[in-house]
């Protein structure tokens, strides 16, 4: 089983580590509540990277909400469907803060056109405009052409949206997620 990451990366050698020491993982799935946090924490981690900033023009005040916005929806779409496809840890039992997160899912799950308008899709027209929501469209159809591309067909996982919470940086949390993810897509073969 592979895993498909939309940005590229080199991966060296990983210590796969199931426990997240010090970390609390959600329970699945995760609540309306989580589902904003993570969407927003999301938003701050990729507000000012090439592709959001072609797709979302304007100044970091206005991409930062149109991208939890964007987030929070596809996050529900997701729980909806795939609830343990998420993946999200906080510093502490009390959730008071994502130290990190991602979804991993795979190919197998797909959404319709229905179940992507009834999570709020047409409703991204009327927030953003249709200049932004047509951008928006063609990034994601480029993306699904490239992952058609390089499956040829074969089931996979993709990991979205690996983030970890700037105040957890550098302490090899990011690693140890992604080593996560390898292992539980290795474990579903």
């Amino acid at each position: 089983m592979c895993i498909i990451v939309h940005t590229c990366i080199e991966l060296q050698q990983i210590q796969v580590i199931s426990n997240m020491e010090g970390l609390t993982r959600s329970l699945i799935p995760i609540s309306d509540e989580e589902v904003e946090n993570v969407a927003e924490v999301t938003a701050r981690a990729f507000f000012n990277t090439k592709s959001y900033n072609e797709i979302f023009r304007g100044t970091p005040e206005t991409r930062v909400p149109q991208l939890a916005q964007l987030f929070s929806r596809n996050i529900g779409m997701i729980r909806q469907k795939e609830p343990g496809a998420i993946h999200c840890y906080y510093s502490d039992s009390s959730k008071s803060e994502v130290a990190c997160s991602f979804v991993l899912i795979k190919s197998t799950v797909t959404f319709t056109l229905w179940e992507k308008v009834w999570a709020g899709l047409l409703t991204l027209v009327v927030l953003f405009g249709f200049q932004t929501f047509g951008r928006m469209m063609q990034a994601s159809d480029w993306f699904d052409e490239r992952i058609r591309l390089i499956s040829e067909g074969r089931e996979y996982f993709e990991l979205q949206r690996m983030i970890v919470n700037p105040a957890y940086q550098g302490k090899g949390i990011g690693t140890r997620l992604l080593g996560e993810a390898l292992k539980e897509a290795d474990d579903a073969k």
